[in-house]
């Protein structure tokens, strides 16, 4: 993120850690497409690591339809936002990318998270407005981070359309009013 911060911003990024970062990646790259990651390259993925890895070869400049963000979103569509299996890092991640990809299946991802997270929020008592990191489930980071770290990724997760801008820029089509994407 902060390197395609500094791209963006016009700064100068050194082309070998670029280069490192897409090794890094190719070497934990697993599916059909390298388009679902793992935290080691000895591991089989898993859904916070794919939310990750496919929202840093967004960055790294993978097109919108590029086969590995392609078998990402369709994972991500495939492992909806559920209360029943929180994870506050898949979701977040996850988030960032779909909010990248708009269309379809943007705006289901975006209903369903959005709802999962309102409904769940805390609506009594001294910790209203925060998010308890073990109900209606406990989130696999919640021991760890506890209900500041939860309350603050859940937050982050509902305002990823204020914070970011989708990487790929919406342009009108020669047909009359349609929109398609297209890599900025």
């Amino acid at each position: 993120m902060a390197l395609k911060s500094a791209q963006m911003a016009g700064l100068q990024v050194n082309q070998q850690t670029l280069a490192g970062a897409h090794k890094w990646l190719k070497s934990v790259a697993k599916g059909q497409k390298g388009g679902l990651f793992a935290y080691r390259p000895d591991s089989g993925p898993s859904p916070t690591m794919t939310s990750v890895g496919v929202l840093a070869t967004q960055y790294l400049g993978a097109q919108r339809n590029d086969p590995r963000v392609v078998e990402g979103m369709n994972f991500f569509m495939a492992t909806m936002p559920n209360p029943k299996a929180r994870n506050c890092y898949y979701w977040y991640y996850a988030t960032q990318v779909m909010h990248n990809l708009p269309g379809p299946e943007w705006d289901r991802w975006n209903r369903e998270m959005r709802r999962i997270l309102i409904e769940s929020q805390v609506k009594e008592g001294c910790a209203t407005g925060s998010w308890d990191p073990k109900v209606p489930t406990a989130d696999p980071h919640g021991e760890a981070g506890g209900r500041v770290m939860v309350t603050a990724i859940a937050t982050l997760t509902l305002e990823v359309y204020y914070r970011y801008l989708p990487l790929y820029q919406l342009e009108p089509t020669e047909a009359a009013g349609t929109k398609t994407a297209s890599a900025n």
